[in-house]
């Protein structure tokens, strides 16, 4: 959808990115806030062109409510055709900022994530990419390449959401892809191995970003980019944290599983999750229990919800929401310094 540059006005810078900034906005008309991504490009570079209207066909396309919503998208040319032009790209604005931002504030006040919050934004983060994965209509599905803290975003009710698709491909589901692209830290062994690829490296992507939440650092890390490429590709991530649990360490490890084959898809951890996780949320039936009809649209594994059992991670997600009703604002298990850092927070 085409809108007016004139019908919004430009409030804060939110963060800045490769290929372009973006910005909180206000709409002049009822005052909602929005954020507009601002992507300048030259008319007469085609790869360009092309990589913007390839963000624009799949932002428009995607409606979840765990990826952010695209409002549509308004263009400014430059006078006399000289110089560059500017695309709007008019987005949902979430008013917790970004997952980067969280952790960031986390490690600054010595703490460390509640399990129960790790397993939402996980859960939360699968349905998103489950959504990206699944086959449309034309065949088609459509790769992140590029998942990291950065990109994951939140709102006031505890929503999380997918944004930004600038590194993004369509893909046929049939076939794979060969161009290396990615942040490093979180790119998965068969980029690095310059292997063709699949939906599989945004779930290694997943991995690494679970795992920073639990160990506050990434499972892999390097002196230099090659260093850091043999340690992807060689060696095994450390064992997170052990105040978490063993469903939560088991599932982070097969999300790091070197070889894609072996790694699960998004439909199959959301399974796994459903087995192991129940919520307070609108899903879930009097007794806690998540009603798999209303999760995933699917047959299999999920038929056998009802043998239910309790688990390390179904305990610890129950203790976490009661933290989450005390401690609404951070998210966190923050020891001694909880009453600290809540009057910082009220100062």
């Amino acid at each position: 959808m085409l809108l007016k540059i004139k019908d919004y006005k430009e409030l804060e810078l939110l963060y800045g990115g490769m290929y372009g900034p973006c910005y909180k906005i206000q709409r002049l008309k009822d005052g909602k806030y929005f954020t507009w991504k601002v992507i300048a490009f030259d008319a007469n570079d085609e790869e360009q062109l092309k990589r913007i209207e390839s963000e624009i066909d799949i932002v428009e396309h995607l409606d979840h409510e765990n990826i952010v919503k695209y409002y549509g998208h308004a263009i400014a040319f430059a006078e006399g055709g000289r110089g560059s032009h500017n695309v709007y790209i008019i987005m949902e604005y979430c008013e917790g900022g970004s997952l980067l931002n969280l952790t960031r504030k986390v490690e600054e006040h010595v703490c460390t994530y509640s399990e129960g919050y790790i397993w939402m934004v996980l859960y939360q983060l699968i349905l998103a990419l489950g959504e990206c994965h699944k086959k449309k209509n034309d065949g088609n599905i459509i790769l992140l390449r590029n998942l990291k803290p950065s990109k994951v975003f939140l709102t006031r009710d505890m929503k999380v959401k997918l944004g930004d698709f600038s590194c993004s491909r369509i893909l046929d589901a049939k076939t794979r892809a060969a161009t290396v692209t990615g942040t490093p830290l979180y790119m998965a062994p068969e980029l690095y191995r310059h292997e063709m690829y699949n939906e599989k490296c945004d779930i290694w992507s997943l991995g690494c970003l679970i795992y920073e939440m639990c160990a506050l650092k990434p499972p892999f890390v390097g002196n230099d980019q090659s260093e850091l490429a043999q340690n992807i590709m060689g060696r095994k991530a450390a064992d997170i944290p052990s105040k978490y649990s063993s469903d939560l360490r088991r599932i982070i490890k097969t999300m790091l599983e070197k070889e894609p084959l072996t790694r699960p898809s998004a439909k199959m951890l959301a399974c796994e999750i459903i087995r192991l996780v129940h919520s307070e949320a609108s899903f879930c039936d009097d007794k806690g229990r998540i009603k798999v009809d209303s999760i995933v649209e699917t047959k299999g594994p999920l038929d056998e919800m009802d043998d239910y059992r309790e688990s390390d991670a179904s305990r610890a997600f129950h203790f976490a929401e009661e933290l989450r009703k005390k401690f609404e604002k951070t998210f966190v298990e923050v020891g001694n310094t909880t009453d600290q850092w809540q009057k910082k927070e009220q100062a």
